[in-house]
């Protein structure tokens, strides 16, 4: 696995209707969880709290095989769902059939990095706790 504090690798997949989504476009603007096929009960959590991940400036990249059938599954922000080959899984750590997690900072450094998926909360104490979401909660008030 890559470790926190580290820069992950930059990388192009295509996305479920077929437009290539590169890293870089999210890379300082957004808070990015990059996840390796997660189960299905952890991207319904993030369904359900799709408000809470907005408002923390997430979005999440579902990065799944291409015979997934989460491979062709709709993209609505949060959620973006790209195929991979398993070159990117590789470079990623992830291992086959597991779930990867990665949060990547709007400084563009690994912050969490860990096989599963945390839990909404678990995510958000980690993302409320980082000197730059503080001060945007302090601006936003």
């Amino acid at each position: 696995m890559l470790s926190e504090g580290s820069r992950p690798p930059r990388f192009t997949l295509p996305d479920s209707g077929g437009r290539r989504r590169d890293l870089r476009a999210f890379l300082g603007r957004d808070r990015i969880v990059v996840v390796f096929q997660p189960d299905r009960a952890w991207i319904d959590a993030v369904r359900a709290g799709r408000g809470a991940f907005l408002e923390r400036d997430l979005t999440v990249l579902v990065i799944v095989p291409p015979d997934s059938p989460r491979a062709k599954e709709t993209s609505a922000p949060p959620l973006l769902f790209l195929t991979d080959d398993g070159s990117v899984a590789r470079a990623y750590g992830a291992r086959p059939g597991a779930a990867t997690f990665y949060l990547i900072g709007k400084d563009g450094t690994i912050k969490m990095a860990r096989r599963g998926c945390p839990t909404s909360r678990e995510l958000f104490g980690v993302i409320d706790a980082m000197p730059m979401r503080r001060r945007e909660m302090r601006e936003r008030r």
